[in-house]
């Protein structure tokens, strides 16, 4: 009996890693998709930034230009 109970809570014990590793599974997936929507929102942020200060130089050197 009691390499019967030991039996059963190996199984027992491998289902729960199955789990454990079904959940981590999932974890790294959504900590991916997470890490792509940072890089994706920073490549915007970038591009938003570079355009405005693409922006505020012109807008300089018009000054510079018409106000003498």
């Amino acid at each position: 009996k009691l390499i019967q109970e030991k039996e059963q809570r190996i199984k027992q014990l491998e289902a729960e890693i199955s789990q454990h590793r079904a959940q981590l599974g999932k974890l790294d997936t959504t900590i991916q998709n997470a890490a792509t929507k940072i890089e994706n929102t920073k490549n915007d942020f970038m591009a938003s930034y570079q355009n405005l200060v693409r922006q505020i130089e012109a807008d300089r050197e018009n000054m510079k230009k018409y106000l003498k």
